[in-house]
């Protein structure tokens, strides 16, 4: 027969609450972002972080474009901001060059298929900053 001490149980009590109170969050799709404001993408695409950013890429088919965010929904500015997108499908890589457009977002080329990986390589403000994404084309 087993004995337990009562601290063990109390022990495995409290662990067993903090996973079943927090599991949920470690499984979440990248839909939402956690520590931002907001938690739909404004722009319809994938949501990460890029660095100290919230950000969203989105894939229309045709560009890729990179919205990025501070923790309260405030897009910073892109004044000199350089990036590349390497976009993973399959076993293929392809690098986009991202430049700043209209001083809202970052965007480059790319016919790409619907579903893909892309890593963003980005220079802002003099920092350097990588970010990770599965996207979808819409």
């Amino acid at each position: 027969m087993f004995r337990f001490s009562l601290g063990a149980v109390l022990g495995l009590t409290l662990a067993l609450a903090l996973v079943l109170a927090t599991g949920g969050d470690a499984f979440a799709h990248s839909t939402k972002s956690k520590n931002a404001g907001h938690t739909a993408a404004k722009h319809g695409g994938s949501l990460s972080h890029v660095g100290d950013y919230d950000a969203e890429l989105v894939m229309t088919g045709e560009v890729l474009q990179l919205y990025l965010f501070d923790h309260q929904g405030v897009s910073p500015d892109l004044t000199g901001a350089t990036g590349k997108a390497t976009v993973l499908i399959g076993k293929k890589a392809s690098q986009v060059p991202l430049s700043v457009v209209g001083g809202t977002h970052l965007e480059g080329a790319f016919a790409g298929q619907k579903e893909a990986k892309v890593i963003i390589r980005l220079k802002l403000a003099g920092k350097s900053m990588l970010g990770k994404f599965s996207a979808h084309a819409h």
